[in-house]
């Protein structure tokens, strides 16, 4: 076990038990192994490192004073806070650990400050996850311009449970490394609320949205920025979009992306059939769940205008199943099909011998 603290003023925060040093609202831990107990997830499935030293801390009510006392070289923190939305956040409180890499907060906050002029030099990771908290509704928490670019390291950025209307337009320009965004239940009807804050982060290779508010799929329109939607992502390797209900897809809408790795939706065939027209070239996993009314006929015609290479589907109308229905799904290397009227998932048609179609 390696030191902590020399200062007496702090002494009286620390316990030594078997686990680790114990804190009044934190666990700290030598190894990734020890976290088996605590209760929030993340911290249980931190990655490995050759130095892994988290601090877990639970029922925190200000960070600023329950916080008092952490070792300053942790690598890992995560922070579960208390029901209800709490005070202002300022992001400059941690730039007294140095050394933090993975900084977890599941909480909901009035406001996020910047680091002003402290810094975070090692911080690669960072969840702010503000819905779990509240329980229902959204974290109305405003955050604003350029609140993250001192985060020079910063590679992933996942948010969710907060309402991006609360934030400013430009609240993550200028994080210089960003890598992967995710974000999740963004509280917001429309895509171009989270496309137009995030379409001038240029080192962006990966995005994963999860917003089951969005039904229509419209075309960006940023009016903060002169660019073309279309033109700034041209560098992502993988993009997953997920969303519960689509009602309506508007010509062009998915121009901007073209290539997607993941879209899990609910669509009517009606709308299924307008997929091709929203400017999707190709997807490599598509789900695929709604009504029965959609024939596998009509699926595979989206299957091969679209390049897909995997779906799973809980909604066709097995009943029209035959060899020729079947005729444009010749691309695919995976269908899982669901009939309707099942009470449990069953039957369950695995086509993995849809290459044999590609045999004479």
């Amino acid at each position: 076990m390696r030191g902590m603290f020399s200062h007496p003023a702090v002494l009286f925060l620390w316990i030594q038990s078997a686990s680790g040093w114990m804190h009044p609202k934190c666990q700290i831990y030598d190894s990734g192994e020890d976290l088996g107990d605590f209760a929030t997830w993340t911290c249980t499935y931190l990655r490995h490192h050759e130095e892994h030293y988290t601090a877990a801390c639970e029922e925190v009510t200000a960070i600023e004073e329950d916080l008092l006392g952490l070792p300053p070289n942790i690598n890992n923190l995560c922070i579960t806070m208390t029901h209800g939305e709490n005070r202002s956040m300022s992001l400059g409180f941690f730039s007294q650990f140095q050394d933090l890499v993975y900084l977890y907060i599941d909480g909901c906050f009035a406001q996020i400050l910047p680091t002003g002029n402290s810094h975070l030099p090692n911080l690669e990771h960072m969840y702010l996850i503000g819905k779990w908290v509240m329980g229902s509704g959204c974290c109305d928490c405003h955050i604003g311009p350029h609140t993250f670019r001192d985060l020079v390291k910063l590679s992933h950025l996942y948010i969710q449970g907060y309402r991006l209307r609360a934030m400013a337009p430009d609240v993550f320009h200028g994080i210089p490394q960003l890598q992967i965004f995710s974000i999740g239940e963004p509280c917001e009807e429309d895509l171009s609320e989270i496309l137009c804050r995030i379409m001038n982060i240029k080192s962006l290779i990966k995005i994963r949205v999860n917003a089951p508010e969005i039904q229509s799929l419209n075309q960006s329109n940023c009016s903060n920025n002169n660019q073309n939607v279309t033109s700034v992502f041209n560098n992502l390797t993988r993009v997953d979009l997920l969303f519960d209900e689509i009602t309506h897809i508007e010509e062009g809408a998915m121009a901007w992306l073209q290539n997607l790795t993941i879209l899990n939706a609910d669509f009517s065939q009606e709308v299924l059939l307008r997929l091709p027209l929203s400017g999707i070239k190709q997807i490599q996993y598509f789900s695929c769940f709604g009504s029965n009314d959609i024939d596998i006929e009509s699926i595979c015609n989206v299957v091969f205008l679209l390049s897909i290479k995997q779906i799973y589907l809980n909604i066709a109308n097995t009943s029209s199943l035959s060899m020729s229905s079947v005729e444009l799904c010749i691309g695919l290397e995976y269908m899982h099909l669901s009939g309707p009227g099942a009470i449990y998932p069953t039957p369950h048609l695995k086509w993995n011998f849809i290459s044999s179609l590609k045999k004479p």
